[in-house]
């Protein structure tokens, strides 16, 4: 018996040898996106009515000052940077934002920062359907499709444009709201007060806000980049997949003679004998 010929060939691996981690990763990582995406809208749009729907971030405030008098008692102390003592008598001085000679940034760069979130979270959920039921990977035994691996490529794609958009949405708006921030530094209310006790004090809220500004705040100065990691981190696993080749195995063909030596039987059994050990396939499943 002679080889003839020798290759190796990558067919697809039945989906039950094909790791869930994979699939169940690609869930959690689009749910997280999603759960982000939303944070951030509706965190934007809750600081944007606080400020009676002008722009804030970005914006350059206008500051009005008030002071007067009250007299110090058992409910009034004269404690605070804003609220001076003289005698038994606390002089208060008193600012605001003068909506009207404030410079708010245009609406525009807003419904950019609001909706660009939005969308992706619309775009994750078509997504996050397509794993849930094409992902396993392989053959595609019990899925709905012959081949579910189809999906990994475009996935990719997907994961990588939506990395670069989210990047880009997470920095500007980052920048615009410590642009923001910035300005009450004019604005010397009390030295142990954050941007977000700021923004508290200067807003226009009404009582009843669902979530006060200054919880909208630290979302927002968390959630954008979490949004943006989970997108990195799905382009990660991505690319991975392709690269280990998780859906595929491997399948080794030899090409032989055989010699006609024997009987008509014993050449029929020899044949089956050589073709069962000429043609081999690797079906263990390849591990991380």
């Amino acid at each position: 018996m002679a080889v003839l010929l020798s290759y190796h060939r990558l067919i697809e691996k039945d989906s039950k040898y094909i790791n869930n981690c994979w699939k169940s990763s690609i869930l959690v990582i689009l749910f997280v996106s999603i759960s982000s995406s939303v944070a951030i809208t509706f965190s934007l749009q809750s600081l944007k009515k606080s400020f009676r729907n002008n722009c804030f971030m970005g914006a350059k405030p206008s500051f009005i000052h008030s002071s007067g008098l009250i007299t110090a008692n058992n409910n009034i102390t004269c404690h605070s940077n804003s609220v001076y003592s003289v005698g038994e008598t606390c002089m208060y001085v008193k600012s605001v934002i003068d909506e009207l000679t404030s410079k708010w940034n245009n609406q525009d760069f807003c419904e950019y920062l609001i909706y660009t979130p939005l969308f992706h979270a619309l775009t994750g959920v078509i997504w996050l359907a397509l794993f849930s039921m094409h992902g396993p990977g392989g053959k595609g035994n019990g899925s709905i499709i012959a081949k579910p691996w189809r999906i990994i490529f475009p996935s990719f794609i997907f994961f990588v444009l939506c990395a670069i958009s989210a990047l880009i949405c997470a920095s500007v708006g980052g920048n615009a709201l410590k642009e923001f921030c910035d300005e009450f530094n004019k604005v010397h209310l009390n030295d142990d007060f954050d941007c977000g006790q700021m923004i508290l004090y200067f807003s226009w809220q009404e009582n009843d806000e669902l979530i006060r500004p200054d919880k909208s705040y630290y979302l927002l100065k968390v959630f954008p980049w979490i949004w943006a990691t989970s997108y990195i981190t799905g382009t990660l696993v991505m690319l991975l997949r392709i690269l280990l080749v998780t859906d595929f195995q491997l399948m080794k063909i030899v090409i032989s003679t055989i010699s006609k030596e024997t009987d008509d039987d014993d050449y029929e059994q020899q044949s089956i004998d050589n073709l069962k050990e000429n043609v081999v396939i690797n079906s263990k499943p390849l591990e991380l």
